[in-house]
Order: C-alpha cells, then structure tokens, then sequence
C-alpha cells in the first residue's frame, strides 16, 4: 500500500448527499473549477476533432455486448458479515453458498453516503454480481460526520477480507476472487472515499463512483494526482443533493490517462442508489429504472473494460453505444472523455533527417499499443506510419527537411483507437548525407556518394567543392569523405 497526503482540510465540511450538499461547496473552488473546465473541454474538442476528422479512423470492435445497464447471467448469492466492528455483505455469483466455478471474479468495494448505509446498495450488489464480480457492501464508521481517512481504511478492510479469503482453503472463495484486479465504486461521500482509497492502496485497479461529490475543503489537486488509475464515475446534473454536481471540478486534474464523466440526463441522486427511500426522494426527487439503467450500463461497462480487460465494451464507453445514447438524450453534454496518451506527455524532437517520438505508455488493460501519424505541413493528409506494442517510443528516420505534425492514439486489443494527442511541429533539417541530387529526399543512395566521389580532392574555391562533402573539415574531399558516406548508404535502415 503506498501512502499518500492526506487531501482535504476539514472532513466536517464535507458535501453532503441532501440538501445540505449545495451549501457547503466553496465558492471560489466552483469559480476555479469552472474556468478550468471550459479550457479543458476546450482542449478536448480540440482534440476530439484531431481523432474524428483527421487522423484516420481505426478499426471498431467486433462483438457488441448484451446491454450492461440490465442484470447479468448469473445468479447471485449473499450472506452477512463483520468487518472490523460494523457490517458488510458480500454478493457472488453462485447459489446455496457455492461460488458458480467460472472465476476467478474480479473484486468490488461499493461504499454509501453521508447519513446512509449498505443497505441502500443491496440490489445495486446483486447487479454487479450478476456480472461477474465478488461485490463487498461496506458500513462506514461516523457516517453523519464523515472521516475520510477512516472510510478509505474501511474499503482497503475490505481488499484485504477478499484476500484472504482467496488463500483460505476453507473459505467458499478459495480461489475464486481475482486478487490482482480490485474496482472501487462509493456513492456521493461515499464517492470521495473511493477517490481517496484510490489514491492511496495500489491493489486498486480501477474507479467508478456513482453521482461522488468531493468533499468540502478537498485539496483537488492532490486528490486528482492520486487517481493515476482508470478513473471514472457517472453522475447527475447539477442541484442540491450532488453540490451542483462538484464532481465536475475535480475532473481536470484527475491525472489518469484514461477517464471520464457520464452524466445522466434528468437524473436524480437517489437513481443511484438501489433501493433508496422516502427520506432521498422527499429531498432530492424521485427515482427511475430507466435512470438506473443507463448509469449501470457505463459502470459496468468501464469495469469489464479496465478490470476485466473486455476490448468490446469500447461500444458503450467510447463507440457507437456511447454516440447514441448521446444522441438520444440519455447522457447529458457535460459526458466528458479522456484517453490521451499518459499525462498528454508525448515530445518529438528533431535529429537531422528523423524525429524521436517518446510518451509514457499506460499498459492497463485493454490498452495494447498506440498507432502514429504523420503531416507534412502544409499538405492536409495524415499518414499512419507505425504501429507499435506497448512502449513510449519510436524513431521516424528517413525525413526530407521540412515541418511535420504528428498524433499519438492509444489503441486496445481489438484495435479500437482511442482519442489522439497533437505532437509538434517540428523542423526537421537535412540529414548531413543526404546530399543529392535533391538534397533532403530522406535518403542516402549511390546517388550522394556519387555526388561526393566526383568532387575528389577538391578544395575550397575549386568547382564541384561543397562544404557539406567534408566529413572531417580538413579542407579537402579524400577517400575518407566518400567512405563515410558510403558508410551511410541506404539510410534509413528498413
């Protein structure tokens, strides 16, 4: 587990998930959030365009799930138990105490909200179970004052319990809980707990709070440069109950290459909860199915992409699942995405007839390499001149001098690209034996040495001299001149 700074200044100004939540938001963090907001959608449309209308298009997933926002195939079974002091169920698939023998399942903490308990999420853990997950429901200590610290320990408590129960012969999940892939999803404070524990325990692999409201004070900075992980979460539209949807100021600095927000259109807090009561509904409005249905349809879908590693579910989250519920007005435009290459990090740098490309890969399933592109400037057409695995570089050698663009796109296992990053430009000089007949065509052939053998022992002031043919500026074109160049002959290497 690594420790990180604690990320907020008063846990007792924490939003609320009621009414109270509006009051507490600080008014200048809401004035910073927006600014940097609309730079950040800004930069995305940008870029948006880069991958729509640009570069060209990569290759769409084959399969296309059943709708994620319905049950599952499995069936689900359930039993109470005590974590720490305070109670937690687990939901798995199986029946009559026996986990069905198709795991290992990935691991799921889903944690409630300020003033509430596990017992608004019960159905919401046989949803998740249904498809595949060994889902822990927690109980968070001084849930009418939350303690940040104290609700991410609860959910690490939690890690830990489906630990060991993996490596317990004795245990019904002996075995059967995928250890290495652990999601996190906490429901409004809940979801700030969530956001903190991200931060803070590595066996995290992926997030997904439902309508997470960032607590009052929150250093969200800091508490986005902890999320470094598949970082998403769905959410209402602005009112009371969501702090006027605050979730939306810790998204640009959330440092994670791949995340995203999934607004839900008309949705109200309470949708997020299942079953929720007359005490949410009376203050927040009523809740719906259908509502339901879509929030689940992106959870689920960014679980079985990031945990489980299933490239197909690209059709929901970023493909034309995602196009049309946009279209169909069950997402709102504050749905925002980002899958840059990590941290936007991509440099080119010129090396006289070559441009050295480097990025940090993010390797987090299903992510399976990156595709490059090419423009000269100002032709208008991209080139896609390489695919390469998962690595942070690549050298595109073999250039005639001029201005180049480039764009980066992360592409997963079934060849989906993701949104591009802009490189560049860059100016590119000659490479120095690249010297006839047209100097800088990006390459060395029979043709420079050639150029170079006929000035043989000229000098500067005799005809046919060039400066560039001195390899070792004695003042003289020798054998040792033609054969470096010779040396260079075929460049660039295949």
């Amino acid at each position: 587990m690594t420790n990180r700074p604690r990320v907020w200044r008063n846990a007792r100004s924490e939003a609320r998930p009621d009414a109270r939540d509006g009051q507490v938001q600080q008014r200048t963090d809401l004035a910073q959030g927006t600014g940097l907001r609309l730079a950040r959608k800004l930069a995305v449309l940008l870029v948006l365009a880069l991958a729509a209308n640009v570069v060209p298009p990569a290759a769409l997933a084959q399969g296309v799930p059943p709708d994620p926002g319905l049950p599952g195939p499995l069936a689900v079974d359930q039993f109470d138990f005590t974590l720490g002091t305070l109670g937690a169920t687990v939901f798995y698939p199986g029946s009559g105490g026996v986990v069905t023998p198709d795991g290992p399942y990935p691991g799921l903490v889903l944690g409630h909200g300020f003033a509430r308990s596990r017992a608004q999420h019960a159905n919401n853990g046989i949803f998740l179970a249904s498809h595949g997950y060994v889902v822990v429901t927690v109980d968070f200590p001084t849930p009418l004052n939350p303690d940040f610290d104290a609700w991410a320990a609860q959910i690490s408590a939690a890690l830990d319990w489906m630990e060991d129960e993996n490596g317990n012969p004795t245990s019904r999940f002996f075995g059967q809980i995928d250890i290495d892939r652990f999601g996190v999803l906490g429901h409004s404070a809940g979801g700030m707990a969530t956001w903190v524990a991200a931060g803070q325990d590595n066996r995290i692999k992926a997030s997904m709070p439902l309508d997470p409201v960032p607590g009052g004070g929150a250093d969200l900075p800091a508490l986005g440069a902890g999320l470094t992980l598949p970082a998403g979460w769905v959410g209402a539209p602005p009112s009371s109950c969501n702090a006027s949807s605050s979730y939306r100021l810790l998204y640009p600095y959330v440092a994670s290459a791949q995340h995203a927000q999934y607004v839900v259109s008309d949705a109200t807090h309470c949708d997020f909860e299942d079953p929720t009561n007359f005490l949410c509904t009376l203050v927040c409005g009523s809740d719906s199915d259908a509502r339901r249905q879509v929030w689940r349809r992106y959870a689920v879908s960014w679980l079985k992409y990031y945990l489980d590693g299933d490239a197909d579910y690209f059709y929901y989250l970023l493909g034309s699942g995602l196009s049309g519920d946009l279209a169909a007005g069950f997402l709102t435009d504050d749905t925002a995405l980002d899958t840059f290459p990590r941290d936007a990090s991509a440099q080119a740098h010129p090396l006289g007839g070559a441009v050295i490309l480097s990025w940090t890969p993010y390797p987090v399933p299903p992510l399976d390499g990156y595709d490059l592109f090419r423009r000269l400037v100002p032709e208008p057409d991209w080139q896609p001149i390489a695919s390469t695995g998962m690595v942070g570089g690549y050298d595109d050698a073999g250039l005639p001098a001029g201005e180049y663009l480039y764009a980066l796109r992360s592409r997963d296992t079934a060849g989906n690209g993701q949104q591009a990053a802009a490189v560049g430009p860059v100016e590119v000089a000659c490479y120095r034996f690249d010297v006839a007949p047209a100097a800088c065509d990006g390459q060395v052939t029979t043709l420079d040495i050639q150029a170079v053998a006929q000035a043989w022992q000229t000098g500067p002031g005799d005809p046919g001299y060039d400066p560039r043919f001195d390899t070792n500026g004695d003042q003289v074109i020798t054998v040792v001149d033609i054969q470096r160049f010779a040396a260079q002959w075929g460049w660039p290497a295949a």
